[in-house]
């Protein structure tokens, strides 16, 4: 296995070194694991880069079977730790990518993830023109995903279309890139540095750092959202400030006022911020409605939309909650 530039790794590093101290490490700092035999495995092509891996395809030596390797850059070691056991944590559910291996090069202490190689196409790539069947087969299984996690005290935190893979043909689906999930401890200080901007929950785009699971549901919500109205993305801010706008200029400023509010001492969002959210009241779901997308809009359909899209977490609905709504039930 080669390393990545000296100059990417350092900076990897520095990133997270600066995060160390909130890692609520007790549930993973002394959690021990196999380390396989590297000579098992060889490298075939590169299938994708993040900011902490790089992912293979490969083949297991003996069997000839074809894995994923992940190959994890050189970053703090307590962060490798928490990913092996969170995967291993999973290896239960049948709908999350899983761990097969752990192996490390002795002479630059890299390690890599092996884990079962899996058929299907990122969800992004296939969601334009899906059944109103499949979407809600999709969905469920993405939710269960969830409701299985986090009943084990685990927040995904980066749950996007491009980390949930689909075969069209045995329905089958994955989700991977566990990397910045997370085990769940009450009114603990988390890292603001997670997921992507366009399905971050406003939580944490006013630097709510108490944050738990509903930080999944609110994703949940913007990847549903997307395809049920047949467009890229729900809410495309330029930076994180901006999906905050863009957000209240569907749900309103007043929903937004009453969580910093209610979480005011915990809360920051610039006063030009708030400026320019103010005289934004909210909207239902009619313009983004066509001709294009309206076979899959049902009452119930945006009955569980909003209930993801709650702007006050404690108020966003359950994965739990979510697998009983009545989406799931009508055809």
């Amino acid at each position: 296995m080669n390393s990545n530039s000296s100059s990417e790794n350092e900076e990897c590093k520095k990133n997270q070194e600066t995060e160390l101290y909130q890692e609520p490490c007790q549930y993973y700092v002394n959690y021990q694991f196999d380390i396989g035999n590297i000579e098992n495995y060889i490298i075939l092509s590169k299938i994708g880069r993040g900011r902490y891996s790089d992912v293979y395809e490969g083949r297991e030596v003996n069997t000839s079977k074809k894995v994923v390797i992940k190959l994890l850059k050189p970053i703090t070691k307590i962060k490798i730790i928490r990913e092996i056991c969170i995967l291993k944590t999973l290896k239960e559910c049948p709908n999350i990518v899983q761990i097969l291996d752990v192996i490390k090069e002795e002479d630059s202490e890299i390690f890599a993830i092996i884990c079962k190689s899996i058929s299907g196409i990122e969800l992004k790539k296939c969601y334009l023109g899906i059944s109103p069947s499949d979407l809600k087969e999709y969905m469920y299984k993405i939710i269960q995903c969830l409701e299985f996690a986090h009943s084990k005290n685990i927040m995904h935190r980066d749950i996007k279309s491009t980390n949930i893979a689909i075969n069209r043909e045995t329905k089958e689906l994955n989700i991977f890139d566990w990397g910045l999930s997370d085990f769940y401890i009450k009114d603990y200080k988390y890292t603001l540095t997670i997921g992507s901007r366009y399905y971050k929950a406003p939580e944490l785009l006013m630097e709510y750092k108490k944050y738990d699971f509903s930080i999944d549901m609110w994703s949940v919500g913007c990847l549903f959202g997307a395809i049920l109205f047949q467009i890229d993305f729900l809410f495309e801010g330029d930076s994180n400030q901006g999906q905050l706008i863009k957000i209240a200029k569907q749900f309103g400023n007043e929903e937004i006022e009453k969580f910093l509010e209610k979480y005011r001492e915990e809360c920051f969002v610039p006063a030009k911020i708030k400026k320019k959210m103010r005289g934004y009241t909210k909207k239902n779901w009619d313009e983004y409605i066509n001709e294009k997308n309206k076979y899959l809009i049902t009452d119930d359909a945006l009955d569980l939309l909003n209930k993801l899209l709650e702007i006050d977490h404690q108020k966003r609905i359950t994965a739990k909650e979510a697998l009983n709504h009545p989406y799931f039930k009508h055809n």
